[in-house]
């Protein structure tokens, strides 16, 4: 079994923007089937920080769901999520709220859930719906304030002045980036008899089901410097041919290393 310090979903390619700082690139009409989410969870037990990110994730709250009801049949722990939006679209914000209700009760330390709206620069420069209204302060028809009341909502979280824009995706192409894109690294590992427990970088699984161990890459480079697809071969497999052992005792295959044999001799 595993368990991923940090677990991220990209559960759309698709957005209702075209921000020029964006890492991204542009929109695909690619989202996250129900088999690439059964397939990207197989055999995890527990996610320390679960991340939902897109694209836009609120436009494909029904993928959401979807996580959750995986979550709920497989029994996995999830400690906190963690889900940015950019507040643009409301039309599906009911359904958005509910799945993530949803995910809020399954997790472990629910007061570390966080829901934020992007409140920089680029996306206030755009067109509205703006936050305010996003966010609840707009009577519903039955008299409730959507966001309100919800622990996990923290809009003041994402309202930096952007300095540091990523120089992949959007931003490259219009020169506008200006932090060198990063690079991925081998996952950190540590066995526990059978299991994985997997530390620094994240477990990024793309909505066509590629893994990379970095989130701030665009989809082009994802595609094209991933290290496996979930739905060709087992998570495991792909993390077991990307990782540093951090165990005390054993090397990767098993056995002992030269200087535990000098020491044993």
């Amino acid at each position: 079994m595993i368990y991923a310090s940090d677990f991220v979903l990209e559960v759309t390619r698709r957005c209702n923007l075209r921000c020029a700082h964006c890492m991204r690139g542009a929109v695909q009409r690619v989202d996250m089937s129900p088999q690439t989410i059964w397939n990207a969870l197989k055999n995890i037990d527990e996610i320390g920080i679960l991340t939902i990110t897109g694209g836009e994730p609120s436009l494909k709250p029904e993928i959401i769901r979807e996580i959750w009801n995986v979550l709920l049949s497989r029994g996995i722990h999830v400690g906190s999520f963690y889900v940015v939006t950019n507040a643009k679209s409301t039309y599906k914000r009911i359904e958005f709220l509910e799945a993530l209700d949803k995910l809020y009760q399954w997790c472990d330390e629910p007061e570390q859930c966080t829901l934020c709206v992007s409140q920089d620069q680029f996306h206030n420069n755009l067109r509205s719906p703006n936050m305010k209204y996003f966010a609840g302060n707009e009577v519903d028809d039955y008299g409730d304030k959507y966001w309100m009341d919800r622990e996990y909502f923290r809009p003041n979280e994402r309202t930096t002045y952007i300095t540091n824009v990523i120089d992949d995706g959007r931003a490259k192409e219009l020169q506008f980036g200006s932090v060198k894109a990063k690079l991925q690294k081998p996952w950190s590992v540590r066995r526990d008899n059978d299991d994985l427990h997997v530390f620094e970088n994240e477990v990024y699984i793309s909505a066509n089901g590629k893994v990379t161990s970095c989130c701030d890459m665009s989809y082009k480079r994802i595609d094209e410097e991933c290290i496996g697809n979930v739905n060709d071969e087992p998570l495991e497999d792909i993390i077991l041919r990307n990782c540093e052992f951090d165990d005390d005792d054993e090397d990767m295959t098993g056995e002992y290393t030269p200087e535990q044999e000098e020491i044993n001799v």
